[in-house]
Formats: structure tokens, sequence, C-alpha cells
């Protein structure tokens, strides 16, 4: 009689052990999302400093390389009217806060680190879902946190 006895007190603590356990940072596994307790664990300043850090890969996607009436150019190539007729578009990664567009990725340099909630990636094709074609670049969305 004295196994069951042990048995019950072993499951008992076992029991009350993973509750505190169970109570880690989670781990955001969204490469898509940078959240507030990821830029904390890193002690970054800038926005800017967090997604290089943490998701630097999305910076580079928004300089990929264009292909206008066959010519070949980086980010700066002119998109629109005085390019053959073609429809104005953003070849630059544009930064959104809290729903308003404040310009390009230069612009987190200036967005603390501790005044943000999260911090989401739009593909090209996302962007332009829902935000129109003149985001083929992708958007960085910053949502802030409000007191």
């Amino acid at each position: 009689m004295k196994y069951p006895s042990l048995v019950l007190a072993t499951l008992a603590v076992a029991t009350f052990a993973i509750p505190g356990g169970a109570q880690q940072t989670k781990v955001n596994n969204d490469r898509k999302l940078i959240t507030a307790a990821e830029i904390a664990e890193i002690g970054v300043i800038s926005a800017y400093d967090a997604v290089q850090r943490l998701r630097s890969d999305w910076l580079r996607a928004g300089s990929r390389r264009i292909t206008v009436h066959g010519r070949t150019g980086s980010t700066d190539t002119p998109v629109g009217p005085s390019a053959g007729g073609l429809p104005a578009a953003s070849t630059k990664l544009v930064v959104f806060v809290d729903g308003t567009e404040i310009g390009g990725p230069e612009e987190l340099q200036r967005l603390q680190c501790n005044d943000i909630e999260e911090i989401r990636y739009l593909n090209g094709s996302d962007a332009q879902q829902q935000y129109g074609s003149r985001f083929s670049a992708g958007v960085i969305q910053v949502k802030l946190r409000h007191s």
C-alpha cells in the first residue's frame, strides 16, 4: 500500500509544478511578426534596430531589383507615367504606423521600441491585397502601445 501513496504524491507534486513551468516566455514562431516581448529580450532602442536584428530578411526583401520594359534597375528605378505608362508602384518597402503611411524603412529609426506593441511584415502580394497595387515591394506595419 505504500506504492499507491507514493504515486499519488508524485502526481500531486507534478500537477503543481507544471503551471509554474508553463509560464516561460512564449516563443514566437510567426516569421511575419515581431512581438514586444521579442524586442524587450534583445534590448535595442529603435524599431529599425529590432527589425534588423530579428528579421533582417524583411529589409532585404524591400530592396529587390525590378525590371521595367526590359531594363533591370535598383529600387530607385522610376515607375509610373514617365517610365513608359506603367502604373505608379512603390519599389521600396513602405512603413505604416497604426494604419498611417509614414515612409520607407528608414522611418523605423524614429520609433522607440518601448512604444511598440508589435511589428508585422506583409510581403508584396499581401501588401497589394490590403493596401493596393502601389505596395508591390511590401509593407511593415507597426502597432503602437496606447496608454
